[in-house]
C-alpha cells in the first residue's frame, strides 16, 4: 500500500498495542499539508497485523511523517527524562529549553510554543544530519511532554531529577 497517499489525509496516528490509529478530519478529507498535527478526532482508521507493521516501518523510513504522532500522556517519569534531555539540548540563557530545564515548569502557553519552535527546530536538524543514535528519541521526548503537561505545574521534583541523573 502507497502509505505516503494515506498520510496526507491524516492529522494524527498514535500505536495503541500492537494496532495503529490513523485520525482523519472527516469522513472524507482533502489532501492537505496544512492542517492540525498530532490530533485525535472522533474519526479514524484502525490499522493491525501486517498492515500496522507496514505502516510503523513505513514510519521508519519516512520520519517526516512522525510530526502527526500524537503524545501519550504525561507521567512524571516522563517529565524526568524531557527535564534532562532539554539540561542537554538547550541553546543557552535565552532558549525555552534552558528555562525547562532550570525550572522544570512549562510557564505559560507562550513559553509552550516557544518550546515547540525550538525542538521543531532541532528535530528537523537531525532529521537532516544525526550525530548520534538516540537523538530523535530524546527530543521527541522533551516534545510529547510539552505537548501532554499542563501549564504552570512542576513537571517533577528537584530530587526526582537527582535520582535519575545518579541513576538510583
Amino acid at each position: 500500500m502507497n502509505w505516503g497517499g494515506v498520510f496526507v489525509f491524516a492529522c494524527g496516528y498514535e500505536q495503541v498495542g500492537n494496532q495503529i490509529r490513523l485520525y482523519v478530519e472527516s469522513a472524507n478529507p482533502p489532501p492537505n499539508f496544512n492542517r492540525r498535527c498530532g490530533a485525535r478526532s472522533p474519526l479514524f482508521h484502525l490499522y493491525s497485523g501486517e498492515d500496522a507493521t507496514a505502516i510503523l516501518e513505513w514510519l521508519k523510513r519516512n520520519r517526516a511523517w512522525q510530526c502527526l504522532r500524537i503524545p501519550p500522556p504525561f507521567t512524571t517519569e516522563r517529565g524526568v527524562r524531557a527535564v534532562l534531555a532539554a539540561s542537554d539540548w538547550h541553546c543557552g540563557e535565552g532558549s525555552a529549553l534552558f528555562r525547562l530545564a532550570q525550572n522544570r515548569v512549562i510557564e505559560s502557553d507562550d513559553h509552550r510554543q516557544r518550546l515547540q519552535r525550538e525542538v521543531c527546530a532541532l528535530i528537523g536538524s537531525v532529521l537532516e544530519n544525526p550525530v548520534r543514535e538516540g537523538e530523535l528519541r530524546e527530543l521527541q521526548e522533551i516534545e510529547d511532554v510539552v505537548n501532554a503537561a499542563p501549564v504552570g505545574v512542576e513537571l517533577c521534583k528537584p530530587a526526582d531529577i537527582v535520582d535519575a541523573f545518579f541513576g538510583e
